[in-house]
C-alpha cells in the first residue's frame, strides 16, 4: 500500500525548512502494529536523511493502547517481518518475555500514542502529510463516514495522502479528495 506512493510522500515533506518534517496520523491504531510498521517503512525510506519524523497513533480503547505503548508482541505477530528488519527494530525477549519481541526505543520514540475518539475534533493544530484510517470507517454509518472524511481532509497538508482499508471506499460520500488508486486518496 505505502510502497507505491512512498517517494511522493517523502516529496511532500519538502517544506522549506533545513530539517524537513514528516507528520503521519494512524487513526484507529489498535495495538500499534500499523504505526510501528509505518515507522519502519518510513525509517528505511529516509535511510539516514535528516527528516524530523513523527507519527501520532490514536485509538479509543485504553486497553489496546497499553499494548501499543509497551510495544511487546508475541513471535507469531512479527513472523512476517523480514529478519533483517526484525533484528534492526526489535529486541528479542528474554526469560519471562521469551517468545516475544519488543519494538526498540528509537522506533517507539517516533510514535506518540494517544486515546482519541474519532467522533470528536482533534484538540491540536497538527496538520499531517499522511493519514491512515484503515478498516475503521466500515463500523460507521454514511453520515459519520462523511463527517470523518471531511475532518481528515481539513487535517491534511495540500498534497497529503489519506489511506483507507481495502474493503473501504469514499464512493457515495461527499468529499474533496482526489482518487489515486483503491484505498489511496490525495488532497
Amino acid at each position: 500500500m505505502i510502497y507505491g506512493t512512498r517517494s511522493n510522500i517523502i516529496k511532500t515533506t519538502n517544506n522549506g525548512h533545513r530539517r524537513p518534517k514528516l507528520r503521519v496520523w494512524s487513526a484507529g491504531c489498535s495495538t500499534g502494529e500499523e504505526p510501528y510498521s509505518i515507522a519502519i517503512i518510513l525509517s528505511e525510506l529516509v535511510n539516514g536523511n535528516n527528516i524530523d519524523m513523527k507519527i501520532l497513533a490514536t485509538d479509543i480503547s485504553t486497553k489496546v493502547l497499553k499494548t501499543a505503548v509497551d510495544g511487546i508482541y508475541p513471535k507469531e505477530r512479527v513472523k512476517n517481518i523480514p529478519t533483517q528488519l526484525l533484528r534492526k527494530y526489535f529486541q528479542i525477549g528474554q526469560k519471562a518475555w521469551s517468545g516475544h519481541y519488543r519494538v526498540k526505543r528509537e522506533l517507539r520514540d517516533i510514535v506518540k500514542f494517544m486515546r482519541f475518539n474519532l467522533m470528536e475534533d482533534l484538540q491540536s493544530n497538527n496538520i499531517f502529510d499522511v493519514i491512515f484510517c484503515r478498516n475503521v470507517m466500515i463500523y460507521f454509518d454514511k453520515v459519520t463516514q462523511n463527517n470523518l472524511v471531511n475532518r481528515f481532509y481539513d487535517r491534511l497538508k495540500k498534497g497529503g495522502y489519506l489511506f483507507i482499508g481495502h474493503s473501504e471506499s469514499l464512493t457515495g460520500l461527499t468529499h474533496r479528495f482526489k482518487f489515486i488508486e483503491p484505498s489511496i486518496y490525495r488532497k
